[in-house]
């Protein structure tokens, strides 16, 4: 394929730079809201609630910025197709658990829950389409 690859000013290969997001998101994000439970109007609950929500807030934009970054045309095609998958599948699993939630006594999915769902998906198309069209490996 015809696509530049992905290199630094260093002529490098790039680091993964959502790694750290991923890592936070899954490796702290999850767990504080699983298992943190600070007492409610307290000053604990709101900082910890705008901790987490600014590194959501933060990854949000990080993906933007990488899409619009991309110099590539069919790069950022493949990056906007692996964004779709990710919505989609999230609603997909979304509306299924819903309405599994509302005809059965299955337990509730935290709405706290799509973004982490989003980003799996994400992060899982995204690898296997750049891995499907070598990109970046010229």
């Amino acid at each position: 394929m015809l696509c530049e690859p992905i290199v630094g000013d260093d002529g490098g290969r790039k680091k993964r730079k959502l790694v750290p997001l991923e890592v936070f998101i899954y490796g702290v994000f999850l767990p504080a809201v699983l298992f943190a439970h600070p007492h409610r109007n307290s000053l604990g609950a709101y900082a910890l609630a705008l901790f987490l929500s600014l590194s959501m807030v933060g990854t949000m934009i990080a993906l933007a910025v990488m899409a619009a970054r991309r110099t590539d045309e069919f790069q950022r095609t493949l990056l906007t197709q692996a964004m779709l998958w990710g919505i989609t599948g999230t609603l997909s699993i979304t509306t299924v658990w819903g309405l599994l939630q509302f005809f059965t006594d299955v337990w509730q999915l935290p709405l706290l829950s799509a973004f982490p769902i989003f980003l799996a998906i994400f992060m899982t198309a995204k690898t296997v389409l750049f891995r499907r069209y070598r990109v970046g490996n010229e």
